[in-house]
């Protein structure tokens, strides 16, 4: 039986990785466990061990002092190192030791017995290693840190990366990466929670034949680097292998994936190139496209279009004031449309969004309804869209708050288009003394021009120009039965300046002429006298 010695500081922690953990059945006995590396030393001094696992912050000699004394004196001892930081800086510097993994301690129970699998693979079973590399149980702790690391550009030296690569025995020489996205903003949310899980559980059965590593970077997004080494394993072959993901899941799971592949790649230290190309592909799905190859994309020069976000919120909020969620769907959507036609960076869409969701929940909140609800809304979506690939996924998060925010403006189906009619006609008595057009109005409350002409005729029965007659001529018979004003002058006051337009306009509406209108109101005076 192998001898294992645990060293951890924290006397708690410490306990529950000799007692939590099935040593004997990894192949281990815990021959001692101490507190910090100069015990450990002494230990070492007197006895032969086969394996420490140690925590790297200890007080007196931390695990990465301890771990480089082994690798010296004791080169034939296995080291796993233990930590609550994620930051890959610990696990380079634990690799130049000769670690044989890094794991997160906050999850001991379940990476710690996998990282002993791998080191009893490797160093004791003496696996037969194909051309693609050992299996992909291989230091997954550790490579997912690596494989992080190197997508996120944080490790960008080439000889540094291909020598871990080496560490872990694993060739890649001609491979590509796969970006997946578990859409949680489509058209109708689905019940039930979405997870991971059924797709890595798909890619392990398709991906037998392969090399292949999973890690995720988020709840809902997988990248996977799968190494093609047989002639018919190509673009083709891992095209079919998404299509059967998308398809199978989207009737079984109920869950909407979007992929995108990169381009075929033969080094180790083009991981990020091929990421870069995974993502970029990924980020141009909209519409009914669940799946992109880069090598299919018109490599179009990108441009940042020129897109007013006050104006896009003025916009959807006038639609909602209507009641009308389908016009500001299809509103969005003609906006989502202008980014992929521009072939606008993801990153731009996200901050364009982000600030137009941060002006939709101002605006909302002057509206004093339902003000938690925004409130969860803006700090939900602003951090939920940080991590969204698609346009696709974008475009239904900002529909599913189009909708939130319409349903809560317009609880009674007509208020809406009353509040609209009425701001309609408030225009119109303070301005009707000056020259009024169309689109002054539409200008002032923030809609389309044509929509709010139609939809003044249909609710009122009178078109926005009968309108405003109709109201001048109003005004004006109130200013002719004053006796104050001549014709003439009353026209300019509501106006119409032109007398010859203002006689027509009177007599249209009213019936009779201005003329007449004076001689009317004498006779009906008359007629009030004589009662």
């Amino acid at each position: 039986m192998l001898k294992v010695m645990i060293v951890e500081d924290e006397p708690i922690l410490r306990q529950g990785i000799v007692t939590l953990l099935d040593w004997e059945e990894m192949g281990f006995e815990v021959f001692a466990h101490c507190a910090n590396g100069i015990e450990a030393i002494e230990l070492l001094n007197k006895n032969k061990i086969d394996l420490v696992v140690s925590d790297i912050k200890m007080p007196g000699m931390d695990g990465l002092e301890l771990a480089a004394h082994i690798h010296n004196y004791y080169p034939e001892v296995s080291v796993i190192l233990l930590t609550a930081h994620s930051d890959f800086e610990y696990a380079q510097k634990a690799l130049r030791l000769g670690v044989c993994d890094y794991v997160l301690k906050n999850n001991f129970v379940q990476s710690l017995p996998e990282a002993v699998q791998s080191l009893m693979e490797r160093k004791y079973q003496n696996p037969t290693i194909s051309g693609e590399g050992i299996s992909a149980s291989v230091g997954r702790s550790n490579l997912k840190t690596l494989l992080k690391g190197i997508l996120d550009g944080s490790i960008q030296d080439g000889k540094e990366i291909s020598d871990l690569f080496a560490h872990y025995l694993i060739t890649l020489d001609n491979f590509y990466v796969i970006a997946l996205e578990i859409s949680f903003h489509s058209p109708h949310k689905h019940e039930g929670d979405i997870s991971a899980a059924p797709i890595i559980s798909f890619l392990s059965s398709a991906l037998e034949d392969c090399f292949y590593f999973c890690t995720e970077l988020s709840p809902n997004n997988i990248y996977v680097i799968v190494n093609c080494s047989k002639k018919d394993q190509g673009i083709g072959f891992l095209a079919r292998i998404c299509n059967d993901i998308i398809n199978t899941l989207a009737k079984y799971a109920k869950h909407e994936v979007h992929i995108g592949i990169s381009g075929c790649h033969h080094n180790p230290f083009e991981i990020k190139m091929a990421g870069d190309e995974a993502l970029y592909a990924i980020s141009r799905i909209f519409d009914d496209v669940k799946m992109i190859a880069y090598k299919d994309i018109s490599p179009l020069p990108a441009e940042n279009p020129s897109l007013s976000m006050s104006k896009i919120r003025d916009q959807i909020f006038a639609f909602f004031e209507l009641s009308d969620i389908k016009s500001a769907h299809r509103y969005m959507h003609d906006v989502f449309h202008t980014y992929l036609n521009c072939n606008a960076p993801i990153s731009k869409v996200r901050i364009d969004m982000t600030v137009l969701i941060s002006l939709c929940c101002e605006k909302w909140e002057g509206y004093n309804l339902d003000n938690a609800a925004c409130e969860r809304i803006k700090l939900q979506a602003s951090s939920e869209i940080m991590g969204i690939l698609t346009l696709k996924a974008i475009y239904y998060l900002i529909i599913n708050i189009c909708t939130e925010i319409s349903s809560s403006l317009n609880s009674e189906g007509a208020k809406g288009i009353n509040r609209l009619i009425a701001q309609t006609d408030s225009y119109i008595k303070e301005h009707y003394a000056m020259p009024i057009k169309l689109d002054d109005i539409a200008d002032h409350l923030h809609i389309n021009s044509s929509y709010l002409s139609r939809l003044y005729k249909k609710e009122t029965g009178n078109s926005l120009v009968t309108a405003i007659n109709k109201f001048r001529v109003e005004r004006a018979k109130e200013l002719l039965s004053s006796g104050n004003y001549l014709v003439s002058e009353v026209g300019v006051i509501v106006g119409i300046e032109d007398p010859a337009y203002f006689t027509k306009v009177f007599t249209k509406y009213a019936g009779y002429s201005p003329k007449q209108s004076k001689r009317i109101i004498a006779s009906n005076s008359k007629v009030v006298e004589g009662k």
